[in-house]
């Protein structure tokens, strides 16, 4: 039987293809004997008119009764306001509780503890938001409570999503948005901006800072914002929607939460970071704690799993 002994493939005319020699590359890989295997293969999603975010809802004191208010009882025994999110220079605290539920458990490191997240039947966990026009999300959706926990305490919806610029420089995009809110000391909603602050490539993130482009503190049904997002040169950072379910009547309770227009956003040098949005809807992040996220972990991971970039 003969053999074909190449480290490049070329057609006349055409550029040459070198086999790979690392595993992150995916695929056919070659170490340096010449010896060739399969890596770490995992299809690598593309980016164009598909966009998507992670979705999370609680309804804390409508399940837990009178222990389960926010001004007392929220993840850790610590306070939650929803219009505190992306502020971490007034409220340290409501920033990364809303990002461990939204990944799944406001008490990552607990036991026996309440999750936070997921608490009655109907409520959305984890869940990923797909769309290819202008809006993501959902409007005026109902919530039915066992409970009829009213004004500050009602539940909450979080998501995320991840943005990338394309481009060279530093861009700036107005977020539009509808959404719920209910208020009088520790509801209303807020968007939450986390900026890498070394972002060359996935990998090289260790750090990064969160700002509160918009907060909302009165109660309504459905309310139209905008928010002014910079994101700097070939840089993904990620949107943190917090909002809360205004009450209407016994046992009801109105969610409002989406996006509009985002074709205004998501316009070709700014696009939405697929690779980033199922790395953030599958991996685990070990190092996230009661009162504290890892943010960086995720953009490692996500350069693990997709590639560097």
């Amino acid at each position: 039987m003969g053999k074909l002994i190449v480290d490049q493939i070329q057609k006349p005319g055409g550029s040459t293809f070198t086999l790979p020699t690392t595993a992150s590359a995916g695929g056919l890989i070659s170490d340096a004997s010449g010896n060739l295997s399969i890596g770490n293969f995992r299809p690598i999603p593309i980016e164009g008119n598909t966009i998507g975010m992670i979705v999370t809802s609680s309804a804390q004191a409508n399940v837990y009764g009178s222990t389960g208010q926010w001004t007392s009882d929220g993840p850790g025994g610590q306070t939650y306001q929803a219009r505190y999110v992306g502020n971490t220079i007034t409220d340290t605290s409501s920033t990364p509780m809303a990002f461990n539920m939204l990944m799944g458990d406001g008490m990552p490191t607990g036991g026996s503890d309440r999750m936070f997240a997921y608490n009655r039947n109907g409520d959305i966990y984890r869940q990923c938001y797909y769309a290819n026009n202008k809006r993501l999300g959902h409007m005026r959706q109902m919530q039915y409570y066992s409970d009829n926990t009213t004004d500050d305490y009602t539940g909450i919806t979080m998501s995320v999503l991840p943005l990338r610029n394309t481009t060279g420089s530093t861009v700036t995009r107005t977020l539009p948005f509808y959404h719920s809110s209910d208020y009088s000391s520790y509801g209303g909603a807020a968007i939450g901006l986390y900026t890498p602050t070394n972002s060359v490539v996935y990998s090289a993130v260790q750090g990064g800072t969160w700002t509160q482009p918009y907060t909302y503190t009165s109660s309504t049904n459905n309310i139209a914002g905008t928010a002014s997002i910079s994101i700097p040169a070939n840089t993904t950072v990620l949107v943190l929607f917090a909002t809360s379910h205004n009450y209407q009547t016994t046992y009801r309770f109105m969610d409002t939460h989406f996006y509009y227009n985002l074709d205004t956003v998501i316009d070709g040098n700014v696009i939405c970071d697929l690779r980033m949005l199922e790395t953030l809807r599958t991996n685990r992040n070990t190092g996230n704690a009661t009162n504290s996220v890892n943010i960086p972990a995720y953009y490692t991971q996500c350069a693990t799993q997709y590639g560097d970039r």
